[in-house]
């Protein structure tokens, strides 16, 4: 049996979704530089736990953190308080030169490089840091 794809088959809406979404997905490309990942990291070391809601269902956000034990942590933190890093970085030098050399973009299509339909869907940028930091960056 031969299926033929259709101008509303399923697949050819989803390609087409992408495409678009590909087409109009504008991040900037900018690092964030180590000025501004130092004020984050100072607020991380005052105890502030940077976090964007991903699933507001599941209580899930994307987070950065300082670990009691004094590392940096990227990844998920629960609601119920469980943290799953994705990233850690032993000391506040190694967090701010990896932040440093983020930016918009990177962030936005770090965690489905091949998907724009999800690029910059709950992922921190310049803006969030700038309004957490209380400064323009």
């Amino acid at each position: 049996m031969t299926s033929v794809l259709t101008e509303d088959s399923e697949i050819v809406r989803w390609l087409r979704a992408e495409r678009e979404a590909r087409a109009e997905a504008h991040f900037d490309s900018r690092h964030y530089g180590r000025a501004l990942a130092q004020r984050v990291a100072e607020l991380l070391d005052a105890g502030a736990d940077l976090s964007i809601t991903t699933d507001p269902r599941e209580g899930v956000s994307r987070a950065l953190w300082r670990s009691g034990d004094g590392t940096y942590a990227q990844g998920f933190r629960h609601v119920q308080g469980d943290s799953r890093a994705k990233r850690t970085f032993a000391s506040r030098d190694e967090f701010t030169r990896w932040l440093a050399e983020q930016s918009d973009e990177s962030l936005a299509k770090e965690d489905f490089p091949d998907d724009p339909r999800m690029w910059g869907v709950a992922t921190f940028n310049r803006e969030f840091f700038a309004r957490k930091t209380g400064r323009r960056s």
